[in-house]
């Protein structure tokens, strides 16, 4: 697509030029701008309603037709600031890190206190605004003030200047986007599928792998109750406990600055087994800290396992490649080179992740953590040692060349993404005129 034939200064800093023909005008002349509010959250007669109430959360950039809460038609008679607003009108977060996203209302609705709604005075397409919104989003986020929620409001919002093409020319660039858009995130969730493919696979070779299920001449099978399903030929079943040394360790006390300050030794929490292996630290303590927190120092080769953490981190594996100490929320496992090989271990417990969870959970409870006497129980598959070395390092060479298709796919998806926001904000500030819109001479 090419430029518009002439341009004008917009007088707005971050926009530049726009096109000759477009129409300057402030939110507050284009739009009817309200907001609304949070009813008392103890009285629950106010949410037994069926008003779709709409929170900054579900502003995902597209069309809102059902929500999480509804409130009742005497809470909107009741908080003068709960109105109704329209099906069609504009949402726009004012809060915190959800500030700029913006949803159109699918059905009339009414919205919480961190929603901005605008709505169209005439002369302005809501779908337009829309993608307005959407490619100004950064600017929203630099007008935000504040301190631990930075905010913007209905006033800043009103003030700003918008720029609006003849209603035919809007009509022909909502047609655009629309279809557009359409096109890229389609090509976004087919990558999307093939991350979470490649996810699937990945677990699966390390589970084949690591537990021999290429191995089936010879093999015996275990009771039902076993993790395992067989054990081939020359393999044992052992709990882990009796195999290695497994510890964990502590957090200093923060307030204590001779624990922290100037700090040299690497310290690990949890999040750390979120990759394959650990080669940073999460912080640094002294070497007093080391001393008098009694703090268990980890060799290279030790396998971490979370024993808590948020997410899916609880009962995660990864392979330490530095000297460090760890807290209370990480166990070490150390082998005895000439029984256990430690990658082999790593890949065994990666595999083994799902019955890990459960033991955290406590067979379906809601305990949430893993101990290490529960690690000390946990069962392993033993192979040879020589075994152990070979499936470590098929599982090395088989997983590399996933994560690499699992990158490019990723990469894909950001240069999708970036498509998509150039995309909008090309035709929504008039860089480039899309086919259909009509130029005034």
């Amino acid at each position: 697509m090419k430029p518009y034939p002439h341009y004008k200064a917009s007088g707005v800093p971050w926009l530049g030029d726009v096109p000759a023909h477009w129409v300057k005008q402030r939110m507050a002349y284009a739009f009817a701008i309200g907001s609304g509010t949070t009813p008392p959250t103890g009285e629950q007669h106010w949410y037994e309603g069926d008003i779709p109430w709409v929170q900054t959360g579900e502003l995902r950039e597209g069309v809102i037709v059902g929500t999480e809460k509804c409130v009742s038609t005497q809470a909107v008679q009741a908080f003068s600031a709960l109105r109704l607003h329209k099906e069609g009108d504009a949402v726009v977060a004012m809060y915190g890190a959800t500030i700029g996203r913006v949803g159109l209302l699918g059905v009339d609705a009414a919205v919480n206190q961190a929603c901005c709604v605008l709505s169209p005075k005439g002369g302005v397409l809501s779908r337009f605004v829309f993608w307005w919104f959407q490619s100004m989003r950064d600017v929203l986020v630099r007008m935000a003030s504040g301190g631990g929620q930075p905010n913007i409001n209905q006033e800043k919002i009103a003030q700003l200047w918008f720029f609006a093409p003849p209603l035919g020319e809007q009509e022909a660039i909502r047609e655009h986007l629309d279809a557009e858009t359409a096109r890229v995130d389609a090509l976004i969730a087919e990558k999307e599928r093939l991350m979470e493919t490649l996810r699937e696979l990945r677990q699966a070779v390390i589970v084949e792998l690591s537990t021999g299920l290429h191995f089936p001449v010879g093999a015996t099978r275990n009771p039902s109750s076993c993790i395992y399903g067989f054990t081939p030929a020359g393999w044992t079943r052992v709990r882990l406990g009796k195999m290695v040394r497994i510890r964990n360790g502590s957090t200093p006390l923060k307030e204590n600055a001779d624990y922290w300050v100037g700090g040299d030794f690497p310290w690990l929490n949890s999040s750390v087994v979120n990759g394959d292996t650990v080669e940073g630290a999460s912080a640094f303590v002294t070497r007093t800290a080391l001393r008098q927190c009694h703090l268990p120092i980890a060799a290279p080769g030790a396998v971490l396992v979370a024993l808590t953490g948020q997410g899916k981190t609880r009962g995660m594996a990864a392979l330490l490649k530095i000297e460090a100490t760890i807290s209370q929320h990480l166990a070490c496992i150390t082998c005895d080179p000439e029984r256990l090989n430690s990658e082999y271990l790593f890949w065994l417990l990666t595999g083994q992740y799902p019955a890990l969870r459960v033991v955290s959970d406590g067979q379906g409870g809601t305990k949430g953590a893993l101990t290490c006497e529960e690690l000390g129980r946990f069962e392993i598959l033993l192979p040879p040692l020589a075994v152990q070395a070979e499936i470590a390092k098929q599982l090395r060479e088989q997983t590399q060349r996933i994560d690499e298709l699992q990158e490019h796919a990723k990469a894909e998806i950001t240069l999708l993404q970036e498509l998509r926001a150039a995309t909008i904000t090309e035709a929504v500030l008039g860089r480039v005129q899309v086919a259909g819109s009509a130029v005034a001479a």
